[in-house]
Formats: C-alpha cells, sequence, structure tokens
C-alpha cells in the first residue's frame, strides 16, 4: 500500500487518542504565564488518617459512630436542661394593678360599631372573619349604604344614582374599598354591578 493511500485511511480509536495524548504532551503554557497548580486535597489524607486511628482506639467502626452519637445526644439533652432552667415553658409576668386584664366591653357592644370610622370597620371585616366583631362590621357599613361584591370581595357604595339599572345590573360611578393594594377608598366610573354578585343578607 503507497503511503498516500495509508495517510487517507480513517484512524481507529485507538490511534486516534494515541495522536490526542502525543498533542498534549507537546501543548506549552504560553511564555509569561504560569500553569494552575493543582488543587491540594492531602488534607483529607490527615482526617482521613485521624478517624482510622480513632475507629482502632474504639476496636470497631461501628463502636466509634455510637460514640459519636452518643456525644451529640449528651450536648442535646444538656441544652434542653439549660432552655428548662432559664426559659421556662409559662412566662409569669407580674403586670401593674392598673393594667387591663380582660377585653374592652365596648368592643362587645354592637353599639359602638355604628361610632367607629370607615376604615376601622374595614379592618374588623377583614381581619376578625367569622367573629361577632365581623358580624357587627358588616351591619355598620351596610348602615351607611355600603355594598358587599361577593365575586371581587370588596365593598363598594354608590358615588351617585346609576345611569342603567336592569332586572340583573346596574352601571354606574362607584366608591369602593381597595383592601388588596392601597387600602384606600378609590372611585370606579362606568362600573357594571351584577346583582347575582350582591350580598344582601338582611341582618
Amino acid at each position: 500500500m503507497k503511503k498516500d493511500e495509508k495517510d487517507n485511511q480513517p484512524l481507529s480509536p485507538a490511534q486516534v487518542w494515541k495522536n490526542a495524548s502525543k498533542l498534549l504532551k507537546q501543548k506549552k503554557p504560553p511564555a509569561g504565564k504560569e500553569q494552575k497548580k493543582p488543587s491540594d486535597y492531602s488534607y483529607l489524607n490527615t482526617l482521613l488518617t485521624y478517624q482510622s486511628k480513632k475507629i482502632e482506639e474504639f476496636q470497631s467502626e461501628e463502636l466509634f459512630f455510637y460514640n459519636k452519637k452518643e456525644q451529640i445526644d449528651n450536648a442535646l439533652r444538656f441544652y434542653d436542661t439549660v432552655y428548662e432552667e432559664f426559659c421556662p415553658k409559662e412566662k409569669i409576668i407580674n403586670f401593674p394593678t392598673y393594667f387591663p386584664t380582660e377585653k374592652l366591653v365596648n368592643f362587645e357592644l354592637e353599639e359602638i360599631y355604628f361610632r367607629l370610622d370607615l376604615d376601622t370597620l374595614f379592618y374588623i371585616f377583614y381581619t376578625q372573619v367569622n367573629t361577632i366583631y365581623q358580624y357587627y362590621a358588616i351591619k355598620a357599613l351596610k348602615q351607611r349604604s355600603w355594598r358587599f361584591h361577593s365575586k371581587y370581595a370588596t365593598w363598594f357604595q354608590r358615588l351617585e344614582e346609576p345611569r342603567y339599572i336592569t332586572e340583573d345590573y346596574e352601571q354606574g360611578s362607584y366608591l369602593f374599598f381597595d383592601y388588596d393594594t392601597t387600602w384606600q377608598i378609590r372611585k370606579k366610573c362606568d362600573f357594571t354591578f351584577e346583582y347575582k354578585y350582591l350580598e344582601n343578607t338582611e341582618f
């Protein structure tokens, strides 16, 4: 076989790897640049040697790790004891005698809610869910002509007489309480209030 024909023959995998290794050996780092030092993992040998000695002291690997677990358990028991000693579960605090010890009776009475401002009523409604306080807040809001939209979970009040009123909806300008973003009363024009979303429970 001629030399040219031999050169055109595909190389075997073994020859490819052999040629690649030759190229890597010939490749030198650029002048003026130092070769990166290989990572030093010698400390691992030190750790392994230390652990091997400790295992020999305890005669078996199982006994060595059991001893470690026992040390950890003892430490945890110590911290539990310290916590119980200095941080009792039942904190005994002696308040001055003039501090109130019970809830204000006024908030148990319905009449007080009709004198609260709107911001307080909305706060009670959205935070005191399924309580008598929420019930009283609802009554006070409805007494001030606010109506609840069940789809948007938002209170609305007519700003003016609706421009359109049908059996199913009304359309016009409204005030609404934006509890989700600004916690403010805002204006909504050309809003269609569908009656199927109007919460109209009579109290």
